[in-house]
């Protein structure tokens, strides 16, 4: 089981692992390349939300196999793609669907516990497994659509 990597929409789209007995809470890569790896392997995602009283919704739990690749879509035509390989580790990635509009990636610290903060990101608008139907869909599902604070866990 990995130490958990959270996406998260705080006004901007954020990514940290958390730092535990396998992960330092370091992706600097993100910074520079736009694309890293986690630490530990990865078995499932979850999506948890609340809406503007604070009520939780969900959580939308899904097993995550070998080769499965997870697409989080954010506002601004910005996405966080995860790719679990052969051995179940997770390559995470910043892309966007804009070729002229690269990924803002800064990092934030406190007691070595780094996150990355796309800052030209919006708030998150889907998450799907391997391009099927979305599991979160902030713009066709109305209970989504309440959403102020959504979060992905993967571990």
């Amino acid at each position: 089981m990995a130490d958990p990597v959270i996406i998260d929409d705080g006004g901007s789209t954020r990514i940290k692992q958390l730092k535990g007995n396998d992960a330092d809470g370091k992706m600097d890569d993100l910074i520079s390349e736009k694309t890293d790896q986690a630490k530990g392997t990865f078995d499932s995602l979850r999506v948890v939300f609340f809406d503007a009283a604070g009520d939780p919704h969900g959580p939308i739990d899904r097993a995550l196999n070998v080769n499965d690749r997870i697409v989080i879509q954010s506002g601004n035509l910005q996405k966080v793609i995860g790719l679990l390989n052969g051995a179940s580790k997770l390559s995470l990635s910043l892309e966007s669907d804009d070729q002229d509009l690269e990924s803002l990636v800064d990092a934030k610290q406190n007691k070595q516990q780094r996150r990355y903060v796309v800052s030209n990101a919006g708030r998150i608008l889907s998450v799907s497994i391997n391009n099927g139907a979305a599991i979160f869909d902030f713009e066709n599902n109305n209970e989504h659509a309440t959403s102020v604070y959504t979060m992905v866990i993967l571990s």
